[in-house]
């Protein structure tokens, strides 16, 4: 009960809306052979799904980030942010080389990163939970930074890195601006957008800078008390939403293909081969589709439910999901002899169930225990 008490039902249905349109989209790559529309669903899921995630990290982070008045806090927020992230970022990169290589046969690589697992972890309780954990309080503030090279080298769960990244470049950007009694959320977003595109060659994707907007909007919308009262206000919350889904929509069809999405055409590419055009309209597409969804699913969240539970279990099963989809993809994927659209989709949606439940099983098994929490969670 208090965990129900302590969050907000519409930003935990809005996690749980991003990571099921994730679950979705991932298990259509375990359906082999031709899938008509495949590729439409899948990319409309892409024009808004991280986006989604990066507006709400922005909503969640504002209260911590507006506190940031000396660099001594500062310090601690970088600390919080590379245990409660960090550290289940270098475990799950670290299981997903051992999983790959393992099915790789490459046994010597999987032996090493096995071992290196075994360390970190045993590192965790040794300096988190043992007897000896009060000796150790210095290394408390050391050792997760020791682990952040893997991450930004292997990437295996990007996501996670990006999330570090652009909370550090936040913070820093908080840190300065709270300085400022005037034009604190200007100076703000013009930090963060100049450091987000001075560290986008190190995130995945150039993702610092591809996710921006959502994640600034996100935090201008927790900062603006105007905005809340809009957002209250069924009327204009509808109106709102009607428009910016039709624009939403009107922009991914005009640039909507495989080879234009972030993933394959990052920002310095397009600006490389003289694409902008496309990075702004998949900006739009993001930002329009990613408030729609909010507005919506804040006008539908009348209370904290099961939805909302398994929402708020967004960090964990984000990574425990993908493990599980590439161990199945060893089968070579599911081969369906019908050629039947519907009939497809409804088993892609079953499997889509299937993950996301065990999934939260894992999540719940993982909940246990403090050391397992903070290992693969940040609990």
């Amino acid at each position: 009960m208090k965990q129900v008490k302590a969050r907000v039902s519409w930003i935990d249905n809005a996690k749980f809306f991003a990571i099921a349109c994730v679950v979705l989209g991932h298990s259509f790559s375990l359906i082999k052979g031709n899938f008509n529309g495949y590729d439409e669903i899948n990319l409309f899921i892409v024009a808004f799904n991280m986006p989604l995630f990066a507006l709400l990290s922005g909503v969640t982070s504002f209260q911590a980030l507006s506190k940031i008045s000396s660099f001594s806090d500062l310090l601690i927020y970088f600390n919080k942010i590379t245990w409660h992230i960090g550290v289940p970022t270098i475990v799950y990169t670290l299981i997903a080389m051992a999983i790959g290589y393992g099915m790789q046969m490459r046994w010597d690589r999987c032996t090493i990163s096995a071992i290196l697992l075994i360390i970190v972890c045993a590192s965790v309780y040794l300096i988190r939970f043992s007897k000896y954990s009060s000796k150790l309080k210095k290394i408390v503030h050391y050792f997760p930074y020791c682990l952040l090279p893997v991450c930004l080298l292997n990437q295996s769960v990007w996501y996670f890195v990006y999330v570090i990244l652009s909370f550090f470049a936040a913070a820093i950007s908080a840190f300065i601006s709270n300085k400022s009694e005037k034009y604190k959320r200007f100076i703000y977003c013009i930090l963060f957008a100049i450091i987000s595109l001075l560290i986008a060659p190190i995130s995945p994707f150039f993702s610092t800078v591809e996710l921006y907007f959502p994640f600034v909007i996100g935090y201008l919308f927790a900062s603006y008390k105007g905005l809340s009262e809009v957002s209250n206000k069924t009327g204009m919350q509808l109106t709102i939403a009607v428009i910016l889904l039709v624009i939403g929509v009107f922009t991914f069809i005009k640039y909507y293909s495989i080879s234009n999405q972030f993933y394959l055409l990052n920002l310095n590419q397009a600006f490389m081969n003289g694409q902008m055009d496309i990075f702004a309209l998949r900006q739009i597409s993001a930002i329009s589709l990613s408030v729609t969804f909010v507005i919506i699913i804040q006008f539908l969240s009348k209370s904290y439910n099961l939805i909302s539970t398994v929402g708020a279990m967004t960090f964990g099963i984000y990574p425990i999901h993908s493990e599980l989809i590439v161990i199945a993809k060893r089968g070579r994927g599911l081969l369906i002899g019908y050629n039947v659209v519907w009939l497809k989709l409804i088993i892609v949606i079953f499997i889509a169930l299937l993950l996301l439940s065990v999934s939260v099983i894992f999540v719940t098994v993982i909940r246990k225990t403090d050391f397992t929490k903070l290992l693969f969670l940040g609990e």
